[in-house]
Order: structure tokens, then sequence, then C-alpha cells
């Protein structure tokens, strides 16, 4: 029926009642496209009815949701924020997705608020592995003398393809408008990412040896052809703490130079010492 109705007055046949007796396939590719088309022009009545919907979207679904948002003005389509980022993290490990342009639009019209940066600190922070004890077990196994058994790698809510654009089209916009806020939330995200990578006795965890010289060659460019969420958040935290040396805010420089120091692991030391070497005259 959904798929030849034209009238928007059908709208109002979506209700709890009808949605728990119909297929979450259905919902996402008959009545959601036809709640949008109806409803281009209503955004109240939109995110109402997208709040009815929501637990029965998939990601293709939640995907056309924000599509759909960015028709709307910034201050409208913020109202979503919070169902899109609580159906990202339920779908679990993603692929590409328009959540980039959803963080430009909300930020960029609207450049004293600061959800379009909660949004990117919870969306772009790593979970421990989630097979940490099963590869416990196997750092003393024969068979793994070279750790390749139980190599740990922190979670991310995003496949590796998907958080480079997520870092690459959400990050840069934000910071043409908050470098140091998008610096700090980038720093914030590594650091507490690192310990992820290692055991809990791991004498790492001291030293600071994070072996980023290895999986982070180069901190101004992609060093492999495979795509890696570490170094990918790596170069981008770089990118940003530049950005806040080139605005030449010299308190906001002081607090990230503070900010980097905060931490021992090496790929902060990295940070700073390359830094130093583009703008000599900030060095300290």
């Amino acid at each position: 029926f959904f798929e030849r109705a034209q009238a928007p007055g059908w709208v109002d046949m979506v209700d709890s009642e009808m949605l728990n007796n119909t297929s979450d396939l259905v919902v996402s590719r008959v009545i959601l496209p036809f709640v949008i088309d109806s409803l281009a022009h209503d955004y109240s009545r939109f995110v109402e009815l997208i709040q009815q919907v929501h637990g029965h979207l998939d990601e293709w679904a939640i995907n056309k949701v924000i599509n759909a948002s960015l028709n709307f003005p910034p201050e409208q389509a913020i109202q979503l924020g919070q169902i899109i980022h609580n159906k990202m993290l339920e779908l679990g490990i993603l692929g590409r997705s328009t959540l980039p342009n959803y963080i430009t639009h909300i930020s960029t019209e609207l450049p004293e608020n600061t959800y379009a940066l909660d949004l990117l600190r919870s969306l772009i922070s790593f979970a421990p592995d989630p097979d940490y004890d099963k590869k416990q077990d196997a750092r003393n196994a024969p068979d793994d003398e070279f750790g390749f058994n139980s190599r740990l790698e922190p979670r991310s809510l995003f496949d590796a393809s998907a958080y480079e654009e997520l870092l690459d089209s959400g990050v840069k916009p934000l910071s043409a408008q908050h470098p140091f806020s998008v610096a700090e939330t980038l720093i914030d995200a590594l650091a507490t990412m690192l310990p992820y990578r290692f055991f809990s006795d791991a004498d790492e965890l001291i030293s600071g040896d994070d072996y980023s010289e290895v999986w982070c060659q180069r901190l101004d460019q992609q060093t492999y052809r495979h795509l890696d969420h570490e170094e990918t958040l790596s170069q981008a935290c770089f990118s940003a703490c530049v950005q806040v040396y080139e605005q030449n805010n010299l308190p906001e420089i002081d607090k990230l130079d503070l900010k980097l120091r905060e931490s021992n692991w090496l790929i902060f030391k990295r940070i700073r010492q390359y830094i130093y070497s583009k703008f000599p005259d900030k060095a300290k």
C-alpha cells in the first residue's frame, strides 16, 4: 500500500500497533521512504514519526533519515541527534554512512553549538577488544610465539574505510570553527584507545612505548595502502593540532602543548616534535 500511496494524509496510519505487526524490512524499505516524502516540510511531525519507527530501522534506513534531516535547518536537524547516535551504537560495526554530512550540517550553521563535538567524540571512540580474555589465554600458547593470535585490537564503531571518512569529512569542517576543541577531542580519543592495545600487565603501559613508529610511520600522510584505525586517528589528531598553531592563538597553543604533555605515550611526543619543527618560534 505505502509503495503506491501518494497523499501525505496516509502517514496518520503509521502507529505503534501497525509497526509492531510489520516486519522491520518493510518498515525500513517501504514505510520510511513514504514518511520522508510525505513530511518533507513538517519537521516536527517527521521527528515524531522517526521516534516511533527508529527501533525498526537498519543501517540503510538510518542513513536515509540522516539524509532527510539535511534538508531541514540545523536547529531542527539536531533534534534527531540522539536517535541517530543511539541507533549507530546499536547497529555495531558500520560501513560508509552519511554521518559526516550530518555533523557538518549541524555545526557549520551553528558555530556555537557543541553538540556536534559531543556526537563526534562518542562516534570516534574505541572500546576494548571483545576477545581480550581469549587472547590473554593465547599469550602463553606454544603456537603464538610472535603474538599473532594474541594481538589486541581496540574496537571501533565503524570499519576502517568509514572511520577514515568520518574523520576526514566530519572533522575538517569542525576544525575550521573549533580548532582547539577538535584537537582536544582527538587527543582524548587517542589517549583512551592506546591502552586497549596492551594487556593490563604490559610494560608499555608504564614506558609509553606504543610502537606508533611501526603502525603510524608518517603523521602527515598515510603510509600503507590498507587503512588502519589507529593510524587514521593519529594523523587526524596531528592535523587538528597543526590547525591550532596556524590560528596563532597563543593561549590555546599553550593549553594544547600542556594537553599533549599529559600523556607519556610516544605518539604524543612525536606530534609535539613534528609541530615544533613546523613552528620553531612557538616551540618550548
